[in-house]
Parts: C-alpha cells; structure tokens; sequence
C-alpha cells in the first residue's frame, strides 16, 4: 500500500520561511535600537560629569602643578546633598593616589565615602561600557576617574567625581523590556498577516482541487460540446 509522503504544506512554508527572515530582522532592528539608546544614555549620563571635570581641570592645573585653591570649593552643587542642587561629590588625588581634597558634601553624604580611586583614570570612557556606579548607606552613586596632565604630559594627578544615580541602570532594563515586548506583539502580528494572505491565496487552488476531485473517470473523457 502507498503511503503518501508527509511534505509541509505551502502555508507551513510560508510562515516558517517568509515569517522567520521577518522576525529575525525584526529582532536584529530591535537590538541594533537597544545599543543606540544605550549608547546615548550613557554619553547624557556622563556628559555633566565631563563638563564639570574640564572646568575643575582648567581651573587647577598649572604649569609643572596643582593649583587646589585656584578652584571655587563653595559652589551649592559641592556644599549641599538636596537633590534639586544636583550635588557633585568632587575628589582630587595627586600623582601617588592620596587624596589631597574634597569637596564639603562628601562628609555630609556619609563617613564611609570611598577616600581612594576607585579604577585607574580613563580620559574618554567607551560608549558601550556600563556606567560605573558604587552604593553609599542608601545612596548608589555613579562616577567618572580622569587623568590629569601637565602641558608636558606629566601625570598629576585624578580628578575623581560622583554624582546622585537617577535611574539610568533601570532604564536600560525598562528599555530592554519594552523593545522585546514590541518585538513579541509585531512578531505575532506578521505571523497572522502572512496566514491571512497565504490562506486567501490557497483559496481558489483549493476550490480547484475540489471541484477536480469530484469529476468521475468518465467525465474527464467526455468530449466537450
């Protein structure tokens, strides 16, 4: 007895092969969004702690020497903790890595404030690096360590500076969640379209077969009139 070969059908084929090149490209937009925006967040996020380290730098940085008194330490953002003042918890290390000042906030944030560097400095942090983040008491905090050079190129010193964590580590995640939510719904939606329309074009082929199946032996051999 024959036993008909088991092939998928053409609408199997369509959402497997049709559907899958769609839903991995999807999926590929969706992570290529991801690296963007995380890219981007971390550059906003260490852009203000870029632009207050350049001033620090400008203002402390002598010719063979560091100028410490050559800085305003009283700015709110150095002396106050409330976070409408947005405060910048400010270090400064020489050459052999003790710290030589600080701003007046820190001892108020808490005792146990690291006093040494917390990672060797970093001119320009890469885009792709997770921000580099450390808890304090209640407080998680996120923070920058830059080198700083004399005009001849003589190591000087780090600037190291810290900032209040406002919730860029769980945007990444709320990030992540909502692109793989939208990826699964348009998922699901291409797979339906493609059923509609593979079903739609199977629809008269079908009616064909079946009408084809009805006729009998004879009446394929009847001439026409």
């Amino acid at each position: 007895m024959h036993t008909p070969s088991r092939h998928p059908s053409f609408l199997s084929r369509l959402l497997v092969q049709s559907g899958g090149t769609l839903i991995a490209a999807l999926a590929l937009l969706g992570l290529l969004a991801w690296v963007a925006a995380y890219g981007w967040i971390n550059e906003m996020a260490r852009l203000p702690l870029r632009n207050e380290i350049q001033l620090v730098a400008s203002r402390i940085v002598r010719d063979n020497h560091l100028d410490l008194n050559a800085y305003y330490w009283d700015e709110p953002h150095h002396r106050l903790l409330e976070r409408h003042v947005d405060p910048y918890f400010l270090q400064v290390f020489d050459a052999e890595g003790h710290l030589i000042r600080q701003s007046a906030n820190i001892r108020l944030l808490s005792d146990r404030y690291p006093e040494v560097l917390l990672h060797a400095p970093v001119q320009q942090e890469p885009f792709w690096k997770p921000l580099q983040t450390f808890q304090v008491g209640e407080y998680r905090l996120y923070y920058l360590v830059f080198p700083l050079y004399d005009p001849a190129g003589r190591y000087l010193g780090a600037i190291q500076l810290a900032r209040f964590e406002p919730g860029f580590v769980a945007l990444y995640r709320q990030l992540a969640l909502g692109l793989f939510v939208s990826w699964a719904l348009l998922s699901g939606l291409i797979l339906m379209l493609l059923a509609a329309s593979g079903r739609r074009v199977l629809r008269p082929l079908h009616e064909l077969t079946r009408a084809t199946a009805a006729l009998s032996p004879e009446q394929l051999h009847e001439p026409s009139a």
